[in-house]
């Protein structure tokens, strides 16, 4: 497995994978996963970051992907009542 396969990343190689100047201050993305959710780093990874979560909250804020599955517990999603509707018979019934 290459450096480049790794799910968790730390703040060197994730400015590495998304192409930032080697003079990026990784202090941003504690202000971005305070004020705008960024992924945190995983304690039980070695304070790394899951990257494929980076990619998705990168997606979202440019309106490309929806970034539920990495950032809203089940339990916050919206329920949505089911609707069902009834079948019409032959006869109209």
């Amino acid at each position: 497995m290459s450096s480049n396969d790794a799910l968790y990343v730390d703040d060197a190689q994730l400015i590495k994978r998304l192409n930032l100047p080697k003079n990026f201050d990784p202090v941003t993305f504690k202000y971005l996963q305070d004020k705008a959710g960024f992924p945190e780093p995983e304690a039980d990874f070695g304070n790394k970051r899951y990257y494929p979560a980076v990619v998705a909250w990168l997606d979202h804020s440019y309106g490309l992907g929806d970034r539920r599955p990495y950032f809203v517990k089940s339990d916050d999603r919206e329920k949505y009542p089911s609707i069902k509707k009834r079948r019409k018979t032959r006869w109209g019934e």
